[in-house]
């Protein structure tokens, strides 16, 4: 059964139901419910009224939806282009990878000095010099020089790292990466569950069609992630295994389900990796499962609640990782977990065990 946010965007939802979306009344989740305004901003009759439920959106709340890293390209290139009056919100479009780098190129040149701060930031992540350079044109700019400055032996240092780490990988993963050297790109594929929009657009690429005859077919929002999967189907493992550990974050979570493991486990290694990004990763069920183990052997991130949370909820978690995290769950958590058919039969119980135990010490 389609989605109601899908219905939506594609005009085939019943009149009423496309009131209400217009008018932000619709049951689905906020980021859903903002992708549909933004969608609906253009319609020729909900509009205007869908523009106005966007004016009326609690400013706080809508950073705090642009700040998430999944957050729709749709929903973050219109904020960025039409929010600017709007500072906490583009404040955390300036930290969102979904944002692309010309179009923050262009924004640094013109910025105010309060979102100056928050470009040196997202400059140094980045990896940018093109970024602070811009940065460095705007007047407002001039009393950070030392920051901008600081921002560029930053920007260096982690390409140094970023360098160090990938021959390191190489060295270490040498044979490994000559025996499957000509191995084709292919997604890993497991859950059938859920809408795979990497699995679908990856015939498209296979297809002898050129490169502009295919970007024809797929939607607008769609192209980029097209070019992305052309891009990293044609390179061979070592090739894949370099952009793994330098590329940008777009590419890391399609070469996470890359089915050579080699690629897989080189994005685990890439020191542009943060927690939010793998705690995307644990809560993927289209991984292989040493991508799992992977992590769950990084003790960095065991000290980060959101990937162990994640780890213990995906199904694909071998149980040897996933049973001892789930004494380490909080207790709304575990009631959660225990009302989870998706998660294997021990887990549950264990989950329920444990429930039990830390409600007696909870109500002593």
């Amino acid at each position: 059964m389609p989605r109601l946010l899908d219905l939506v965007l594609s005009s085939s939802a019943p009149p009423a139901i496309m009131h209400n979306a217009a008018c932000g009344k619709l049951n689905v989740p906020p980021m859903e419910r903002l992708e549909i305004l933004v969608h609906l901003v253009s319609h020729p009759e909900l509009g205007q009224q869908a523009r106005a439920s966007l004016q009326s959106w609690d400013e706080q709340d809508l950073a705090s939806i642009c700040r998430a890293p999944d957050t729709p390209a749709s929903v973050a290139e219109f904020f960025f282009r039409s929010g600017s009056e709007r500072q906490p919100v583009i404040a955390a479009l300036l930290r969102n990878p979904a944002i692309a780098e010309d179009a923050l190129v262009q924004f640094a040149g013109r910025a105010s000095a309060e979102l100056i701060p928050e470009i040196i930031f997202s400059a140094i992540e980045r990896r940018s010099r093109p970024l602070l350079v811009s940065l460095g044109s705007n007047r407002a700019s001039l009393r950070f020089r030392h920051e901008i400055d600081e921002g560029l032996r930053e920007i260096e240092k982690r390409w140094d790292d970023e360098l160090e780490a990938l021959a390191q990988y190489q060295r270490e993963h040498a044979e490994e990466i000559a025996a499957q050297q000509h191995a084709p790109f292919e997604l890993t594929v497991v859950s059938t569950d859920e809408k795979d929009e990497l699995a679908e657009l990856l015939p498209l690429v296979k297809s002898p069609q050129t490169p502009a005859a295919l970007q024809k077919q797929v939607k607008p929002e769609q192209r980029e992630q097209l070019s992305t999967l052309q891009k990293i189907a044609s390179l061979n493992v070592t090739e894949r295994v370099q952009l793994a550990m330098r590329g940008s974050r777009e590419e890391r979570m399609i070469l996470i389900r890359d089915g050579v493991r080699v690629v897989a486990l080189a994005v685990l290694e890439c020191p542009k990796v943060n927690e939010q990004e793998m705690e995307s990763f644990a809560n993927m069920k289209n991984v292989q499962e040493i991508v799992l183990r992977g992590i769950a052997n990084r003790r960095r991130y065991m000290k980060v609640y959101g990937v162990v949370k994640a780890l213990v909820a995906n199904p694909r978690t071998p149980l040897e990782v996933s049973l001892p995290l789930v004494k380490t769950m909080l207790l709304n958590d575990l009631k959660s977990l225990i009302k989870n058919r998706g998660v294997p039969d021990m887990v549950r119980r264990i989950a329920t065990r444990s429930f039990l135990e830390k409600s007696k010490t909870h109500n002593r």
